[in-house]
């Protein structure tokens, strides 16, 4: 079992129950030079005797190790995940989306994927979703509401414009760093950046400076894809740059990940989905720990000041 404590340091306070115990020891008539008995009987006698003077510095050592344990705020595994998270979908809507090598294409492919995934979020979790060609707009600004930010993805329609990259992800960490939560980029794209007023170094750098994570998705194909043709009717492929693509995620500290198809597209939206709620949710033990605190000192003062009080 994963226990970990909201202030651990506080845990340093336990330090204290050996010292006491040695001054305890030291200073108990509990350890005072053996005395001769004359009857089996008063030996008995005095040995439960000895052992019911134990008993205040027992709930009192009790009582230091509970409360310590408390007021480090103890967190066990709840065994759900933690809501609470911020996702921020940057999608390519270029023209190379429109490319038939995924079923139907390109964009829709990865319009299923993030709708499968915004499905698998955790309630208290928040999602937007940023739409870049030419430029970038935002689709979806971050809500709690899956099927909204679903029902919005769905909407998304095929441009066929260039690829600004850049400043799809400059306004993906825009979104990111205005919400109330500590948010995870994921970027798609399938193309090379060529337009937009942003270069994607200069997005990269306003997400490390956000602390920001983004995840990269590149969207290619086994075979080279024909997306059209240029200005003298030549064949023109759709191109993927992965270098960039994957110094934002190494840089970051997010992963890269590499599409063909769209079995694996499917696969790298559910891993990110599975990494995403993949910190378990933890309740607080603090207040029973506590409360413990406050019974073994109750037993204490009884036992020292009671009517059946020890002596």
């Amino acid at each position: 079992m994963d226990i970990t404590f909201g202030a651990p340091w506080v845990l340093l306070l336990l330090g204290a129950i050996p010292l006491l115990y040695i001054l305890y020891r030291r200073h108990s008539v509990a350890w005072s030079p053996p005395v001769r008995f004359s009857s089996l009987d008063i030996v008995k006698k005095a040995a439960g005797g000895g052992l019911r003077r134990h008993l205040p510095f027992v709930l009192l050592v009790s009582a230091i190790g509970t409360g310590t344990v408390g007021l480090a705020d103890p967190l066990f595994p709840s065994g759900q995940a933690e809501g609470g998270a911020g996702i921020v979908l940057v999608l390519d809507g270029s023209g190379s989306m429109a490319a038939d090598d995924y079923a139907p294409t390109r964009l829709d492919a990865a319009k299923a994927a993030a709708a499968q995934l915004v499905g698998r979020l955790a309630p208290g979790d928040r999602v937007g979703v940023i739409l870049f060609g030419s430029s970038a707009i935002t689709i979806s600004y971050l809500t709690s509401d899956r099927a909204e930010a679903a029902g919005r993805i769905g909407e998304i329609v095929q441009g066929d414009g260039a690829t600004a990259l850049g400043d799809g992800l400059a306004l993906g960490v825009e979104m990111a760093a205005a919400g109330p939560e500590k948010s995870t980029i994921i970027l798609l794209s399938d193309g090379v950046h060529n337009s937009g007023r942003t270069v994607p170094g200069e997005a990269l750098e306003l997400a490390i400076q956000g602390n920001i994570r983004v995840h990269t998705i590149g969207m290619g194909s086994d075979e080279p894809v024909r997306v059209g043709d240029d200005i003298f009717g030549e064949p023109r492929y759709a191109e993927l740059d992965e270098d960039t693509l994957r110094e934002i995620a190494d840089r970051t500290g997010g992963m890269y990940y590499t599409s063909v198809d769209n079995p694996t597209l499917d696969g790298i939206f559910e891993a990110l989905s599975e990494d995403i709620a993949g910190t378990e949710g933890h309740l607080s033990a603090s207040r029973w720990f506590l409360a413990g605190t406050v019974s073994v000192l109750l037993a204490l003062a009884f036992v020292t000041y009671g009517r059946f009080k020890l002596g």
